[in-house]
């Protein structure tokens, strides 16, 4: 017996020895209608009928898939490797189901089917040269002799040898 059973057993006990559901009630801090439901279990199944019961309902009329429809999705992700939207989008457009994203990603949560693991294409992202005024490095500002600014990566491709030569003057 756990826990709660006890305490509705010392419920019951009280009332029995009192005779007055109220004051039961107020003594213990429930309801009248929860007391009178655990004593009508009591006296028609004894101490078993004071244990926790499963909620889970028999059928319910408000499910929204159903084994036809889960193993449609359980092929789309087997045979196809179909990611979630997709197989929304083709549960809409061949088998004319409309079913949210979370619903889906449930049925195959339930039958612990692994995520996709796909390489992902990405760009090359080009190397951004930031600063104040162009040429600036490091707090110092490369110039030519002809005073024109040129980035310190404008005159590494140009000529990379002669990158720091007579040809520059350091300005700071």
């Amino acid at each position: 017996m756990n826990k709660h059973a006890k305490t509705r057993l010392g419920w019951i006990e009280l009332y029995q020895e009192v005779g007055d559901a109220g004051k039961v009630c107020r003594r213990c801090g429930i309801s009248r209608p929860t007391l009178r439901k655990w004593l009508k279990r009591y006296e028609e199944k004894g101490l078993e009928g004071l244990e926790d019961h499963n909620r889970k309902p028999f059928h319910s009329p408000s499910r929204k898939i159903f084994s036809e429809q889960e193993r449609i999705i359980l092929n789309l992700r087997q045979d196809r490797r179909l990611g979630v939207r997709r197989i929304q989008s083709e549960l809409k457009r061949h088998h004319e189901l409309s079913l949210s994203l979370a619903t889906i990603h449930k049925v195959l949560k339930k039958h612990q089917l692994p995520y996709l693991q796909k390489k992902r294409a990405y760009r090359k992202q080009a190397k951004r040269y930031n600063c104040k005024l162009p040429g600036q490095i490091g707090g110092f500002l490369f110039a030519t002799n002809n005073t024109r600014i040129f980035s310190v990566a404008q005159q590494m491709r140009q000529n990379p040898i002669s990158y720091i030569s007579s040809d520059f003057e350091i300005i700071s």
